[in-house]
Order: C-alpha cells, then sequence, then structure tokens
C-alpha cells in the first residue's frame, strides 16, 4: 500500500522541488519503504508526481515508484490481484517486464489499452498517469472507492493526493476558516462523513469511486468519467438459480477472492469477529492453508465486547489468535491524534478501536484482511428488514392523507421532548416528499433532525436535495443495498478503515468487494440475502459447511464502541475543552446556542446524543489541528 500525489502548476513556483518533496513526506506513514517525486516541465507548466510505498509485492527496489514506460509516468497507490493474467495477457502481445510487480503490469495495461485498462482490473487502487506526450494527466479510483483519492484546482493549479493533507503544503491551496464548505459541514453534522464528491473545502474533491478524471494540461481543462456502476446489474433480470446452485456459485466466488487476497511478499493475517463474515472468511482461508493463519480481536470492559466469542470460534477453525483490550489512555491517545490521519472532519467513532488494533498487529503483519463489504451486498443489517416493515406500515397511508399527516406531525414534533421531537420531524419529512415513498423513507431515515441554529446563515443541503443513490426499480431490498454501496461503504467505512490502517502502515484488504462478488449479489433474487427478517442467509448457510450452528447462532453484538462512557469518563477534558464557549466562539463556525444545546441534550440523555457530542467534538479537534 501506498500514498500518491502530485501537481500541475499552471504558473511555475521556485521551490517546487521542496513542495512536492514536502507532500510526499507528509505521507510517509503511508509508505515508510521508500519516498520520490518527478518533475517535468513543458511550456510553463510544471507537472510532479510524488509516491511513498509500502513493499507488499515485489519487494526490490527497482518496483518503487514513480515508474516510468515509454511516455507514460505512474504514481500507484493498491494492489491488482489478478495482475499475473494481465501480465501473461500482455507478454503474448510482446510486452517485456524488468519487475515481478504489478506495478509495471498496470504501466504496460495503461500503454496497450489506455484508461480503459481498469476494467480488467480486480482489485483495488488509486492513481494518476501522466502522459508526457500528450500532456494529458490521468486520475483514476477503484470500483468501490476502497483507495482515496483527493484534487483541488484553481485557475493557478491543479492538485491531487491520497490524503488532504497533502495538498495543505501546497502554496496555492488556502486552508482557512472562510474556505471550509459549509454545505459539506451540514452534511456531516447529519452522517458523520462527508459523501463524495465533497470536501470539507470549496474547489476540493474526492474522486467518485469507479472514476477517472482526464486532466488537459495545455487546456487545463478536466472531465470526470464512470466507468463501472453497480447499479446495471441491480436492474438486470434476477439469476434463475436455485438456492443451491447459488450457493454452489457464490461459495466458488468467494473462495477465488478470499485467496486472491492472500497474495503477497509480506507476512498477512485477518482481522476476526464474532459475526458472520470474518469467521466465513477465516474458515474459508484456514481450511485450503497448509499453515496456520494469524487473527486479531479487540475488546474492552464495556459495550458490545466481541473478543470472548471471537476467541471460541478461533479455537474451533485453529487459528493462530491474539486479542487486544483498551484502557483509557488509550482511548484518550488515539482520539488526540484522530485529526493528524482523518484530515477532514470524520465521526464514525470506530476508527478509535481500529487504529488501536492496526497499531497493534503491524507489529507482526504487514497486510490485514477485513471482511467489510459483505453487510451491504448480503443484506446484513436490521435497518433493512426494518426500513421495510416501515414502509409496510406508511404504505397503508392513503396518498392524499400524508401531507395532512405530516403538518400535524411536524407540529407535534415542537411540543414534545428532543428525541421524540426528532423522530416526528423525520417522519414528517417522509411523508411530504415528493419522491416515491420508499426512496423518501432512505433520504430521511438516515439523517437525524437538522438543526438550523447550528449556524448564524441558511445552509442549503445538496444530499437532501438530490435523492443521492435512488435506484429505480420494484426491489425495495435493492435500493437500500444500492444506496448503502454508493455512499455509506466507500464514504464512512472504507475511509474509516483505509486511515486507521494506514496511519500504522498497514494494508487492510476486504476481500468481500471484489466486483464479482458484488455484480453476483446484486443479481440474486431479495430472498436468498434477506428472509423472514433475517439477513445475509446465503453467506451463513455457506457458513455452516464450515462452523457449527451452536457455536455460530448466538446474538450479534456488533462492533459498536461505548462512545457515551467514553465521552463522560476519559475524554470528558477534551468535551469540556473543545466544547467549551470560549473555543467555540473563537471558531466562529457553530453557533455557542447549539453547542450548548447540544452538551444539555447529551447530560439528560447520553445514549441518544453521543453521536452528536462527538461529530461536534472532532470538528473542534480538526479544526485546532489543520485551521487553529
Amino acid at each position: 500500500m501506498c500514498g500518491v500525489c502530485g501537481f500541475v502548476n499552471y504558473k511555475p513556483l521556485p521551490q517546487s522541488s521542496a513542495i512536492i518533496k514536502n507532500m510526499v513526506q507528509c505521507l510517509h506513514h503511508r509508505g515508510p519503504d521508500s519516498n520520490n517525486f518527478v518533475i517535468y516541465a513543458d511550456n510553463g507548466t510544471e507537472v510532479a508526481l510524488g509516491h511513498t510505498r509500502l513493499a507488499v509485492l515485489d519487494t526490490a527496489s527497482a518496483a518503487d515508484q514513480p515508474m516510468t514506460y515509454k511516455q507514460f509516468t505512474l504514481v500507484y497507490n493498491g494492489e491488482i490481484y489478478n495482475y499475473k493474467e494481465i501480465r501473461q495477457e500482455l507478454s503474448q502481445s510482446g510486452h517485456v517486464f524488468k519487475t515481478n510487480s504489478d506495478t509495471e503490469v498496470l504501466l504496460h495495461a495503461f500503454d496497450k489499452w489506455g484508461v480503459d485498462c481498469v476494467k480488467r482490473f480486480n482489485g483495488m487502487f488509486a492513481f494518476a498517469v501522466y502522459d508526457s506526450i500528450t500532456g494529458n494527466l490521468y486520475l483514476v479510483r477503484d470500483r468501490f472507492g476502497v483507495k482515496p483519492l483527493y484534487w483541488y484546482e484553481d485557475e493557478n493549479c491543479f492538485l491531487f493526493a491520497s490524503e488532504l493533507k497533502a495538498l495543505y503544503l501546497h502554496p496555492y491551496f488556502v486552508k482557512s476558516s472562510s474556505r471550509i464548505d459549509y454545505s459539506s459541514l451540514s452534511t456531516y453534522m447529519q452522517k458523520g462523513y462527508i459523501p463524495s464528491p465533497q470536501t470539507i473545502f470549496i474547489n476540493t474533491h474526492k474522486l467518485k469511486p469507479a472514476s477517472f478524471l482526464r486532466i488537459d494540461t495545455a487546456k487545463q481543462q478536466t472531465e470526470e468519467k464512470t466507468y463501472w456502476d453497480l447499479k446495471e446489474f441491480y436492474l438486470k433480470p434476477r439469476l434463475t438459480l436455485s438456492y443451491s446452485q447459488a450457493k454452489e456459485e457464490l461459495h466458488s466466488l468467494l473462495l477465488s477472492s478470499f485467496q486472491y487476497r492472500m497474495i503477497s511478499d509480506v507476512p498477512v493475517g485477518l482481522f476476526l469477529s464474532s459475526g458472520t463474515d470474518s469467521p466465513l472468511l477465516t474458515a474459508m482461508l484456514q481450511r485450503h492453508s497448509p499453515i496456520k493463519l494469524k487473527t486479531f480481536t479487540i475488546g474492552f470492559s464495556d459495550g458490545t465486547d466481541e473478543a470472548p466469542q471471537a476467541k471460541t470460534i478461533s479455537q474451533y477453525i485453529g487459528t493462530e489468535h491474539q486479542e487486544f483490550y483498551f484502557t483509557s489512555e488509550d482511548i484518550k491517545r488515539i482520539t488526540h491524534n484522530l485529526p493528524l490521519f482523518y484530515d477532514e472532519p470524520f465521526a464514525d467513532s470506530t476508527s478509535v478501536a481500529t487504529t488501536f488494533l492496526s497499531g497493534f498487529v503491524r507489529k507482526e503483519i504487514t497486510v490485514a484482511l477485513s471482511a467489510i463489504g459483505a453487510d451491504e451486498m448480503f443484506a446484513g443489517y436490521d435497518r433493512y428488514s426494518r426500513n421495510l416493515n416501515y414502509y409496510s406500515k406508511l404504505n397503508k397511508i392513503p396518498a392524499f392523507l400524508r401531507p395532512l399527516m405530516a403538518s400535524g406531525l411536524n407540529a407535534a414534533s415542537k411540543l414534545t421532548d428532543e428525541v421524540r421531537s426528532r423522530k416526528l420531524h423525520i417522519l414528517s419529512q417522509v411523508l411530504k416528499d415528493k419522491n416515491p415513498l420508499f426512496d423518501s423513507l432512505l433520504k430521511y431515515s438516515s439523517l437525524p433532525f437538522y438543526e438550523k441554529e447550528m449556524f448564524d446563515k441558511d445552509i442549503s443541503n445538496p444530499i437532501w436535495q438530490s435523492g443521492y443513490g435512488i435506484l429505480e426499480t420494484d426491489s425495495l431490498l435493492s435500493k437500500n443495498l444500492y444506496a448503502d454501496c454508493r455512499e455509506y461503504l466507500p464514504d464512512d467505512l472504507l475511509t474509516e478503515l483505509d486511515r486507521a490502517a494506514m496511519s500504522q502502515s498497514l494494508e487492510a484488504r476486504e476481500p468481500f468487494l471484489d466486483y464479482r462478488i458484488a455484480e453476483f449479489a446484486a443479481m440474486l433474487p431479495d430472498e436468498y440475502k434477506l428472509s423472514g427478517g433475517v439477513g445475509k442467509r446465503i453467506l451463513k448457510d455457506i457458513l455452516y459447511t464450515y462452523i457449527p450452528r451452536e457455536i455460530m447462532d448466538k446474538p450479534k453484538k456488533g462492533f459498536c464502541v461505548p462512545m457515551a462512557s467514553w465521552l463522560q469518563n476519559p475524554l470528558s477534558e477534551y468535551v469540556n475543552y473543545y466544547l467549551s464557549q470560549e473555543n467555540v466562539k473563537k471558531a466562529g463556525v457553530f453557533t455557542v446556542k447549539y453547542t450548548e444545546k447540544m452538551k444539555s441534550n447529551f447530560q439528560k440523555n447520553p445514549a441518544y446524543f453521543e453521536f452528536e457530542i462527538w461529530k461536534l467534538l472532532q470538528f473542534y479537534m480538526w479544526y485546532e489541528k489543520w485551521i487553529g
């Protein structure tokens, strides 16, 4: 795994070498094994490409980057798991290779097929290729957005990097409170993350998953295109396979994907929980492995501790297992460092736990496999069946009565306590929305009540208005799954894992996010995924062929940190300092009235308002670190 960065200076700067060197250095945690850069100057335009390398495939220095072949220069973050097959195809057409790396295969593939080469790749990647003949710069991101890529442009420059902090080091990039995108900030306060393509700053973007950007450096023009969309497969006719045939086909796909993700020239291990997905991943790989696999679990004394059950599972499978437990000092230390690695506001609280675990496992392995993605492919969350139940009840209300009921619920929301008020307000929004009923339910049920008193200015919220991720299908479950795959998965879960793991120079891989599995799952009948209110039906039935039901059929606790307890105890001094009236006034972003209201609500109902306080805390910690 690696870090990439670079720039196109339309107005050259005398210190360009120092700039790209600093940008590379700030990404050192993503690739501590080598740091390099290259600069091209042509017709008054400077193009710089920088790279930090975590050597995983072909660890020799010959595979370092930037790497050049003919007129193409590449910087690349990721892994292409089927690179050997692509290399063989390229060799048959006359390509000669000097290394055993997937990097060189990518470069030759780009030479042969252009940017369409990505359609042949099975992997995770974010890369930049510069064509010195045409002057075109290409930025490309993998199908699911496993690997991050940010970009910024104005009349002076075009910038890109794996993490925002690298952009901060370029003189043309201005980070200040006046540059904050308040629309993005209001979205963050609703969701706890900022969805692609938005970022916390204006004119600054995340490259969307399954997209590429072409920058014509001569004309100073950018063009963005999408090369894959899971939507196509949700809209196809459902597969006519019997349930047993579907299990057999899925089992084959899973095994292929899982074994692909074990390809490495450095030690590999697995994150193990007590659920369905990581035990299935681990059990399948262990059965086909001649050696004991290394597995790792995190635990804590309060909250939902999965460690004991994970240990039982590991003992049955036969792995070499370790578990690690938090202390209050660990929580404070890691929380203090989060803004350094999540360099825009980000409030998925599992980042604390994953960062802690990554630090420990990095002492023994360089690559860790995670089971992220299975829930979004196979309907693992309780909210999927819950949303279907909500829809069933709301759909019984005649359409002509819904606006009237919405008005009544909105009025009632102003006469009750804060918790009921929010719930009633959301329900009123669903009933009066002009979109189809289930689409409205998806849009508003995932958003907490938006407080207009957050800021001293009116903020429009494009996420509320756009119907983001809406799928035109009769399958309500498919609508829900697609929406999560398009936004929640890349912008929350994968962002959390990438930054947490890479902060410790650990490569994380996601075997369930093989595009073949995703396409197959999208075309499965709904009842193969969600049946009788129970999700991941087909995955669980495959799992039971590896691990007995009596071991696995226990209530799923979920990986949920005890945030309310943390905020009241080890993190209380952070809350008192960062959310003090003095600090809030100094920043001038949120209103004192709003922050005081949230603190008061948290004292009355910690379990309900813990997320609100955590979001505010993460924002102010980020603000002090990067804007101050």
